[in-house]
């Protein structure tokens, strides 16, 4: 990407200078942004050029972005800037990642994709700002170009009923061309039967997919793009026990987020907006807007203890439940060290963490349900991580299971060991995304096989060879026209029909030319799993003696 925005490399920590430009007329000024960031306090965002300076707090960057500009708007002074291009919006999770620093670039009939996911302060030369407005209409085209035409006429007809019809249809028509032929006589009674007949099978046909083959996988995604009135939503999420703290709330969710983004994309914005905080207009208090559910960035850890202060908001979740005190974390960048203490139920703990830079740990959410678990408690965390931002909301195992079935990216429950020797670095990268060390927990691949995009790869590569293995990695191996998948219930859990495949290869060595290769292809997702997991956890390289080698492939 060409990216003519830079960042200042001198920067504090929650403090970020950006060199841009600005557009006034045919004339382009040099410009700056500068971001402050403070925990669960929203953000600032501040825009000087020529000697002028515009501030704007907001929930997220892109919101105070967007006040900004309708200032300039008066003016035709436009940022330059992916936050400010047509075909640059973001969805209702990005606007929640990375404190809504994030967005996708929308392309007509075409679904966003992870690899679509752009900095809001960055920029190429194929985008041209243009106004709050016209970036809006923009978007609301583009939603109506990836939706169905007949999506809830075939939603509604299930496979069972839709092969009735087509029977029924069939058997209809026959009838029809057998009269034709039998009848030629026939009186003015038989004439009517027959044009009723033929009136009913021409009625049926119209209603019948004949033309189009809608896989079940495909009803899922289109399901999920069935709109649900925020009413609903509310009641069903109440239902579950996460609720808004007062009522009025909800306007402030639609500060942050549009009613009509939250009903096209059903559950998932509306739950990481539950977690998130809203500054009180008239005390200026940071309020939190539900007692049940927990947002934050992920990449954050710096600048102030955050695990201290996520330590405190799961506290406030379990309503009692992990009562923890004394809460300490500290990040030594120079040892490259984390670590947090805290004492519970008169037992204290100190837990070395994995360090990463400014990533969160997210193996600590597992680590605490082992602690509950222990204590006899049948409610967890569980944690939902699309990008850069982390939903987290305490509930039983079932109550896990019937949010799954509403959102389209699962909710992970995670059990953690308490485990303090040195753990190698990974790092995961697919065809879309890639995803740091202190992303990674079992539940990440659980949640990549249990969803697999159609075509798609997977890479788990330590930073130091494990023994003489230098990676382990999956390609999926289906179609848009094969591939099936069942939402079947076992046990709660989405089993995978046994129509993908999967092709997994180790790498042994260093060089290519001393690089060894094996090769296993196999249709069963468990075996999958626990290879990815004993590589990852355990460090535990997998037994290929009877895998297929295709060293001589590479040469």
């Amino acid at each position: 990407m060409d990216t003519e925005n830079s960042p200042d490399t001198n920067n504090e920590p929650g403090h970020e200078t950006i060199n841009a430009s600005v557009l006034s007329g045919n004339k382009r000024i040099a410009a700056e942004f500068v971001l402050n960031d403070n925990y669960g306090s929203g953000v600032e965002l501040t825009l000087t050029f020529a000697g002028q300076s515009y501030k704007s707090n907001a929930p997220t960057y892109f919101e105070a972005m967007n006040k900004i500009r309708l200032i300039l708007e008066k003016d035709n002074i436009y940022p330059i800037c992916y936050g400010a291009c047509e075909n640059i919006y973001p969805s209702g999770t990005t606007i929640t990642t990375a404190t809504g620093r994030t967005a996708y670039r929308c392309r007509p009939g075409k679904p966003a994709l992870s690899s679509d996911i752009v900095d809001i302060f960055e920029i190429d030369s194929s985008c041209t700002p243009v106004t709050v407005q016209t970036q809006k209409q923009f978007n609301l085209k583009w939603r109506e170009s990836i939706t169905p035409k007949k999506m809830k006429k075939i939603i509604r007809i299930g496979p069972k009923i839709r092969t009735v019809c087509h029977i029924l249809c069939v058997t209809l028509w026959i009838s029809a061309f057998a009269y034709k032929f039998i009848a030629r006589e026939a009186a003015s009674g038989n004439i009517v039967f027959l044009l009723i007949i033929l009136g009913c099978a021409v009625i049926l046909f119209p209603a019948l997919p004949f033309f189009e083959s809608v896989s079940k996988a495909d009803l899922k995604t289109r399901k999920s793009m069935v709109t649900v009135p925020v009413e609903k939503q509310l009641s069903v999420l109440a239902e579950l026990g996460i609720k808004l703290r007062k009522e009025d709330f909800l306007k402030r969710i639609y500060d942050g987020i549009s009613k009509e983004t939250l009903e096209s994309n059903p559950y998932t914005p509306l739950l990481f907006s539950f977690g998130n905080r809203r500054q009180n207009e008239q005390n200026k208090k940071w309020e939190w807007l539900s007692d049940d559910a927990f947002t934050f960035d992920t990449e954050c850890v710096e600048g102030y203890d955050l695990y201290s202060a996520v330590f405190e908001r799961l506290s406030a979740l379990s309503k009692g439940l992990f009562d923890v005190k004394n809460v300490t974390g500290e990040i030594n960048h120079g040892l490259k060290s984390a670590s947090v203490s805290f004492s519970l139920n008169d037992n204290e703990y100190s837990w070395q963490l994995r360090y990463d830079g400014n990533w969160f740990d997210v193996l600590v959410i597992g680590r605490i349900n082992t602690l509950l678990k222990n204590m006899g408690c049948d409610k967890f965390f569980i944690m939902s991580a699309p990008g850069w931002t982390i939903n987290i909301v305490f509930c039983t195992e079932e109550t896990k299971t019937r949010m799954n079935s509403l959102v389209p990216m699962p909710y992970i429950l995670e059990f953690s060991e308490d485990d303090n020797k040195k753990q190698p670095s990974f790092s995961l990268r697919t065809n879309y995304a890639s995803f740091s060390n202190n992303m990674l927990c079992a539940g990440t691949f659980d949640l990549m096989l249990n969803n697999p995009v159609p075509d798609d790869f997977l890479v788990l590569a330590p930073d130091k060879p494990i023994g003489s293995s230098t990676f382990l990695q999956v390609a999926f191996n289906t179609s848009t026209n094969t591939a099936k998948k069942t939402a079947k219930k076992n046990s709660g859990k989405t089993v995978t029909d046994p129509d993908y495949s999967y092709t997994l290869e180790a790498g042994f060595g260093g060089k290519r030319r001393s690089l060894a290769m094996y090769r296993l292809n196999t249709k069963d997702k468990d075996t999958v799993l626990q290879l990815l997991v004993d590589y990852w956890r355990d460090q535990k390289a997998p037994d290929v003696s009877s895998w297929e080698n295709i060293t001589g492939e590479l040469k």
